[in-house]
């Protein structure tokens, strides 16, 4: 006879995995009728928990069958990078995944993605907004809209991506990329532990800098200290980077609520303070956009947009600062990590990209080099188009 309370534990977790095999049976029943090569994933790509305990998990399952290997090949956030080319290579231009959440395809054909990007665009696709609802964190934004309020926001927003800004993004990169460079000389030649987080710091530098006019001096990772007063702007914003995936599945409330824990409560505390910092922003350039109607960069765009325009409200000029922070800000500071790892490990490469630099460079100062002599550099283009592509 079973005990009520063991009962009471079990019954849950068996209603949870009968669950998950009804929705993937289910999916995989849809995968078949559309005639492509099918991969059976046991959990969801985009279930919050796996993705936090995935990277702890898998390295223990590796060495265990599971069938043919696919569960720890493409099982995990990243699996794109480790495969490269392989999966296409043995499944064709195009396959599925099978997941107890919804069916993915992944396509190795640029005709089929620029007429599937055209078409959603002209909104034939609607978004999985389900999916993107993690991303209203701090309000509504453009990632997560369909329809004529995805067009709304987008017209709100892609005015501020022009050629000002450009050159905006190249005088802080070359600027905050000189800085890097001095901190990494004096490790006498030796990488630093802290790369990637480094990187991470150059890349938010210059997003804080080119879309909402703040400017900060590098500093390095190991000079970082916890102060118990109020954070800087950057500082809460990076915290909340770091902690992009906690913060996307529990939301600042839940934070709040837990404060308690150490962690979430210095998590909360950033997501407060750096909440603040948007309002005082938004504060702050209300005034000054009534007075200057020229085209400047992101956050005064989108409060140009709000209080002259009344095309979005406050909430959602706060939930696009922070979307277009967390957009632009990590796919670029991986990326940045993984070129500079790969080009160590290919010296010919990087030679080949410096006597490009060297020849239009030369004994210049760097600082002074013109962002119109940016289409010169075709090699260092290649390599990171190249990079791009695999991350």
């Amino acid at each position: 006879m079973i005990s009520p309370l063991l009962l009471a534990v079990l019954l849950p977790c068996l209603l949870f995995f009968v669950s998950t095999f009804w929705n993937l049976f289910q999916n995989y029943c849809a995968a078949r009728k559309v005639g492509l090569p099918i991969i059976i994933v046991p959990i969801s790509p985009e279930n919050p928990v796996w993705m936090l305990l995935a990277r702890y998990i898998l390295p223990l399952l590796q060495y265990i069958p599971f069938g043919n290997g696919h569960f720890t090949r493409f099982c995990h956030i990243g699996w794109e990078f480790d495969e490269k080319a392989r999966a296409h290579l043995e499944l064709g231009d195009a396959f599925m995944f099978a997941t107890p959440g919804k069916n993915w395809i992944y396509l190795c054909d640029v005709d089929a993605v620029h007429d599937i990007i055209r078409r959603e665009r002209q909104g034939e696709f609607a978004r999985p907004v389900e999916l993107l609802a993690m991303l209203d964190v701090f309000g509504p934004n453009v990632s997560t809209m369909n329809g004529p309020d995805w067009q709304r926001q987008r017209r709100c927003t892609a005015a501020s991506f022009n050629e000002q800004s450009h050159v905006l993004v190249w005088t802080e990169s070359l600027r905050q990329g000189q800085q890097l460079l001095e901190y990494w000389k004096e490790s006498h030649g030796t990488a630093p532990s802290s790369m990637a987080r480094d990187t991470r710091t150059l890349t938010l530098d210059v997003l804080v800098h080119a879309a909402f006019g703040k400017s900060f001096d590098f500093y390095p990772a190991r000079d970082k200290i916890s102060a118990a007063g109020p954070l800087s702007y950057r500082d809460a914003l990076a915290i909340l980077l770091e902690n992009a995936i906690l913060i996307l599945a529990l939301g600042p409330a839940t934070l709040k609520r837990f404060s308690f824990i150490p962690l979430l409560g210095h998590l909360s505390k950033a997501a407060e303070q750096f909440k603040g910092y948007m309002l005082e922003m938004f504060q702050e350039h209300k005034n000054s956009t009534r007075n200057d109607k020229a085209q400047g960069n992101l956050i005064e765009s989108l409060v140009r947009a709000s209080v002259d325009e009344k095309l979005i409200s406050q909430d959602e000029v706060i939930g696009n600062i922070f979307v277009f922070n967390f957009a632009g800000h990590d796919t670029t500071a991986h990326s940045f990590a993984f070129t500079f790892m790969l080009l160590a490990a290919h010296p010919n490469v990087q030679d080949w990209m410096h006597d490009e630099i060297d020849y239009f460079v030369g004994t210049e100062n760097v600082l002074q080099v013109e962002y119109n002599q940016f289409p010169k550099f075709v090699r260092t283009l290649a390599v990171l188009v190249s990079l791009y592509g695999h991350i």
